[in-house]
Parts: C-alpha cells; sequence; structure tokens
C-alpha cells in the first residue's frame, strides 16, 4: 500500500483508496451505535475528476464525521465505455468491514454509498451488482445521487470524458474529436446488436428493488444549471425509483452550480442534506 492521491488516504489500487481516522489521528474509536455517524462512507467520484475536487468531498464527511472511514473509488474513461475498474480491493474493504464491525444490523454503523455523476454511478452499479452476486444483499443504508444519473447522449458522454484530456489545446481539440468518434461508434455497436447501453443500464440497475431494498433512504442531489448531466433526466429517475416502491426519497434541487460542484452555490444546504439521508439510514430504524 502506499499513498494516494488525496491526503491521508493511503491507495488499494490505481482506482481505490481508503481513509481510516485511527491511522492520521490516533487511537479514534469509531462512531458508537447510537450516534448518526456513518461507520464508512463509499465514494464514487466522477470522471477524471482531480485530486483537489475530490478532496472538496472527503475534507466535508471529515468534518461532519471524525470518525468515520471513507473508501473512495474513482471513475476512469475505459471503466466506463468497457469493463468497468477493478473492484477486487473495494470488495475485500467492505468484507473485511462488515465482517469486523458485524454483519447483523445492530451490530454495526451504518454504510452510505455517494456517487457522483453517469462515471461514479458505473462504478456504484457494478458494486452493488457483485456484492448482490456475493452475498445477496448490500450493506448500505443510504444511497446519495449527486449530479446522477442521466440519459445516454454522445455529446454529453463525450464532453464529460474530455476532462480527463490535457490541457494543451490542440490535445484537446484532436482528443474531443477522437473520444465523439469512439463513443458514436460504441453507440452504434450497441444499437445494431440490440444491446443496452451503460448509462440506460446504470438507471436501470439502480432502481432494481432486487438489488437495492427498497427501504434504503436516497438522496438525489442535483442541479438545474449543470450542462452535461439534465436535470430533467435526473428527476425522472426519482419518478422512476417512487414508482418502483422505494419509501424514502429525497431531492435537493440547486439552481446555477455547475456539473458536480454543488458546493459553490450553497455549502451548508448541501451537507445538511447529506446529514439528514444519513440519519435516515441508520441501521435498525
Amino acid at each position: 500500500m502506499s499513498p494516494s492521491r488525496i491526503p491521508d488516504f493511503v491507495k488499494l489500487n490505481d482506482v481505490t483508496s481508503f481513509y481510516r481516522p485511527a491511522q492520521v489521528n490516533g487511537n479514534v474509536p469509531p462512531p458508537s451505535h447510537s450516534s448518526d455517524e456513518p461507520g464508512l462512507i463509499v465514494l464514487c467520484s466522477w470522471m477524471a475528476a482531480s485530486p483537489k475536487h475530490i478532496a472538496k468531498y472527503t475534507d466535508g464527511y471529515r468534518r461532519l464525521y471524525p470518525r468515520t472511514e471513507i473508501l473512495l473509488i474513482e471513475a476512469t474513461m475505459a471503466g466506463m465505455l468497457f469493463s468497468g475498474v477493478d473492484l477486487t480491493f473495494a470488495l475485500y474493504f467492505l468484507n473485511t468491514y462488515t465482517k469486523g464491525h458485524g454483519i447483523e444490523a445492530t451490530a454495526r454503523q451504518p454504510i452510505v454509498l455517494h456517487m457522483f455523476s453517469n462515471g461514479g454511478g458505473k462504478n456504484a452499479m457494478d458494486l452493488t451488482a457483485r456484492l448482490h452476486e456475493l452475498h445477496g444483499t448490500l450493506p448500505f443504508d443510504a444511497v446519495i445521487f449527486d449530479s446522477c444519473p442521466g440519459l445516454g447522449d454522445i455529446k454529453g458522454g463525450t464532453q464529460a470524458m474530455s476532462f480527463a484530456l490535457p490541457k494543451a489545446k490542440v490535445i484537446r481539440f484532436v482528443g474531443w474529436y477522437m473520444l465523439y468518434l469512439t463513443t458514436l461508434l460504441y453507440v452504434l455497436i450497441i444499437t445494431v446488436l440490440g444491446l443496452e447501453d451503460v448509462v440506460t443500464r446504470i438507471r436501470r440497475s439502480l432502481n432494481d428493488v432486487n438489488i437495492v431494498s427498497k427501504n434504503v433512504p436516497r438522496l438525489y442531489l442535483y442541479s438545474k444549471g449543470d450542462t452535461l448531466v439534465h436535470h430533467k433526466d435526473v428527476h425522472a429517475h426519482v419518478e422512476d425509483a417512487m414508482g418502483a416502491g422505494y419509501v424514502d426519497v429525497r431531492e435537493e434541487v440547486f439552481t446555477t452550480a455547475p456539473h458536480c460542484v454543488l458546493l459553490n452555490e450553497d455549502a451548508d444546504r448541501y451537507w445538511n442534506a447529506v446529514m439528514a439521508v444519513c440519519s435516515a439510514g441508520k441501521v435498525g430504524q
């Protein structure tokens, strides 16, 4: 194991790292079951997210819940388009955590899944699918959708992936069109083969009550100012969730914030909504 790009995190592999308060701050006891603190936050960041931008959310969680562990899974362009990222270490970490803190509902603190954009949604979908295959149930007690899920769109998908390109103008110009052609080719292939595109699969899977329990509270954080993931597409997923029988579905709709930077509009409102759903997801409630 080696230091991560995120301060105080330990790297497990190229996309997975974790933060453990006891390793940074000394012998810090875990949250007690009587508190509203989650025991673990699983953070699925957006595609090509920079360390400084991810740190705004990891630091925010650390301030809110100083005794909570954080598992970070980063999104990659290849993981979005092809087979997905390597979740081996994330699965091992989750299995170790649940066994070490008690798998029974009354024997551990809540585990919160927080995903950003369609890139984070893809990793969340793959993670929940693997956990369901392995255990039949999921350990998550609250789910947070940040700026997702959207709908499949060639231009929007290209724009999202282009954040991973170098800053040099010529490289970005050429790279953007190469990504556009790659995305177009992907859409043509799955259309000809009659397959489901990845974004549609994300939307369907994360509203599948056979995988994500309908009793798990969920929060949607999104903005009308988002030009990559349209707010109407996120709200449509909210309506689908309620139609599928999810019993605690919350929305916090921002007005001007761009994609995945809702904190810039109103950080207090953002974190208050997060704390509310984390409390609602308290195990045993």
